[in-house]
């Protein structure tokens, strides 16, 4: 079963750069695009992965989102659920309380 089958909420893309960062458990920071979102996980875009190495189901703390989906300002832990050379499928640990619809206002506002 693919990732996409698992998914219980749609992933919507972003037509605008939004950026943030993803927390390593050692501590450093990767920049990253967000590609795609929904209640449940995002799909990141990364500028190089050299040096870096992900695994399925590593923990991550994803920093610096826009607050219509972080209003915490805390980050939201997730961890991988897939990865390519340049992108990375992240899974919110826990789902975000939005509907559709609030995902769909949230990428027009950006």
């Amino acid at each position: 079963m693919s990732g996409a089958e698992r998914r219980t909420s749609s992933r919507l893309p972003i037509d605008v750069p939004v950026f943030f960062e993803i927390t390593l458990h050692t501590g450093a920071l990767v920049p990253a695009l967000l590609k795609d979102f929904s209640s449940g996980g995002l799909q990141a875009g990364l500028s190089s992965t050299a040096g870096l190495k992900f695994s399925l189901g590593m923990e991550l703390l994803l920093l610096a989102l826009p607050p219509a989906i972080d209003n915490t300002g805390f980050g939201l832990a997730a961890v991988v659920s897939w990865q390519s050379p340049d992108r990375l499928g992240l899974r919110f640990h826990k789902p975000l309380p939005l509907t559709e619809e609030d995902v769909q206002t949230i990428i027009r506002d950006f």
